[in-house]
């Protein structure tokens, strides 16, 4: 018995693509106001489409995207994407320009460009909707070249960065590396002996307006010898030499080549224990475990390095001293499906590894490093899946003087054959950060989906996005309607979607 009218589009269904005009996408923005975005897709020819945006914003003014992708021959392929606005507000042109490309020139050689650009360091600020975009701190816009050869790696990259953060003024003192050309030399066995020799080496421009800049060259080569002294145990043992050479601009100490070499080497012993469980029952997977016991010393010359320049982490390499002990697990399941072949899967990776600093002192990126202490957090990796639709992750170190976790990062997902799903992050870093994102999907009664997202601050006690959505999905269509809770702004929508071509709406900025 019908009940209530829902909306419906007839449309002509074709194989082909169709150029014409997209159902407009509406919605309302505390920072933009009401907005309506008018889309048209041009099916250019069978690997070029476009689509065109007129933006229109009451608080901002009318805006133009553009979004065009085309594939060429070996698979190179590229998109362009853009979108400027006369912002009415500040008086002033505003937008964003994001370029990819891929060149395969051939099996051996190819081109790359990965263009990011934004006219004001606000811009995704005001207009960007997702996270991950309306606060990221910088944007990079790289183009490299890769040459393969059979035994050595050549490549070119330029490297410009754009500084976001609301506390740097302007770009004049970004540092940028233009360019770099990296030589690698994949390792390859001496004559007849069990050594093998590799290298790596690079040469860096670093140039900013203001500051420091200049050149710097860095060679490491290396010699890697490996045995097996019996039974099942393996060992290798490698020494290097890394020669680093600067000729830098605007000291204090003033200008002039300057170099500083440092030996390394190391040794590795470990051992892999592999099993294979029979299981009584038929409907039971076959399990292998793989055990991997590892000790590895790995030794850095202490030298004074504070008369060379400073550029980046590679100018200050931190001493080292450190032997480190771990255990790594897979186990592995085989699934028989009847007379169809068997479907192997992975249900358990974990990995158990601490270290002791002969020296006492080491670096660490992730966490806060207690000096004096010998021991390094322990540190446990894993990763579950009880079922292939259920996964688990942990990433987490423990501090055995404090007897704290120094930082966590624990993920959950799961889903079903519905549409149904969840998932949950956690992390925490000491005395720096501890954020939980939370979200959800609901098939509340097919073709109706509603989605919830969360993501919360415990460090800044206070939600730092929600979002809800209802959608409707038909075959080959969908409409949805969404509300984003931001703490600068609140933003709704109704978006249209057509399978092939995706969401209609304003360009996402990148």
């Amino acid at each position: 018995m019908p009940l209530l009218y829902f909306p419906y589009l007839i449309y002509p269904v074709k194989r082909e693509r169709q150029s014409g005009l997209l159902t407009p996408r509406t919605g309302n923005s505390s920072k933009k106001g009401f907005m309506v975005d008018l889309a048209y897709y041009w099916a250019i020819s069978p690997s070029q489409d476009a689509t065109f945006n007129l933006d229109i914003l009451t608080k901002r003014g009318t805006g133009l995207g553009v979004d065009y992708r085309y594939i060429r021959k070996r698979g190179s392929e590229g998109n362009l994407r853009g979108f400027v606005i006369y912002d009415t507000e500040q008086q002033r042109f505003r937008g964003d320009l994001s370029q990819r490309h891929q060149e395969i020139v051939s099996d051996t050689f190819n081109l790359k460009s990965d263009i990011n650009l934004v006219a004001d360091r606000n811009f995704y600020r005001d207009y960007a909707e997702e996270s991950g975009v309306y606060n990221q701190s910088q944007l990079e816009t790289t183009l490299s070249a890769t040459k393969y050869f059979d035994r050595h790696i050549l490549s070119g990259e330029f490297r410009y960065v754009q500084d976001l953060r609301e506390e740097v003024p302007d770009n004049r003192k970004t540092l940028q590396k233009l360019p770099t050309i990296t030589l690698t030399g994949i390792r390859q066995r001496l004559w007849e002996t069990p050594v093998f020799f590799s290298f790596d080496s690079n040469f860096i421009n670093f140039y900013r307006r203001e500051g420091i800049k200049g050149q710097r060259l860095d060679l490491s080569p290396v010699l890697t010898g490996y045995a097996k002294p019996f039974g099942p145990l393996e060992a290798a043992a490698w020494v290097g030499y890394r020669q680093r050479l600067y000729y830098a601009h605007g000291v204090e100490s003033g200008e002039g080549i300057r170099g500083s070499g440092l030996f390394s080497a190391g040794t590795s012993l470990s051992s892999t224990l592999s099993r294979v469980f029979e299981t009584a029952s038929p409907t039971m997977p076959r399990v292998r475990h793989v055990m991997i016991p590892e000790i590895r010393y790995n030794y850095v010359q202490d030298r004074d390095q504070e008369s060379l320049p400073f550029f980046d982490y590679n100018d200050r390499i931190v001493h080292e001293n450190r032997v480190v002990y771990s255990l790594t697990n897979y186990v592995t399941g085989r699934f028989d499906r009847g007379d169809g072949p068997p479907e192997y899967r992975d249900l358990l990776y974990l990995r158990i590894a601490q270290g002791y600093e002969f020296s006492g002192t080491r670096r660490d990126l992730l966490t806060l490093v207690d000096e004096k202490r010998h021991f390094t957090d322990v540190q446990v990796e894993a990763a579950v899946h009880p079922h292939r639709l259920v996964s688990l992750s942990t990433d987490l170190r423990y501090n055995p003087y404090r007897t704290v976790l120094s930082t966590v990062a624990v993920s959950a997902d799961a889903r079903d054959e519905k549409g149904n799903a969840a998932g949950i992050t956690y992390r925490h870093a000491r005395d720096e950060v501890e954020y939980l994102e939370a979200k959800a999907s609901l098939a509340l009664f097919s073709p109706v989906f509603a989605t919830y997202a969360n993501r919360y601050s415990f460090d800044r006690k206070g939600t730092l996005e929600s979002f809800y959505s209802l959608e409707y999905r038909h075959q080959c269509w969908s409409v949805s309607f969404s509300y984003r809770d931001r703490p600068d702004t609140n933003e709704f929508f109704v978006t249209f979607a057509l399978a092939g071509i995706g969401s209609v709406g304003k360009i996402r900025a990148f």
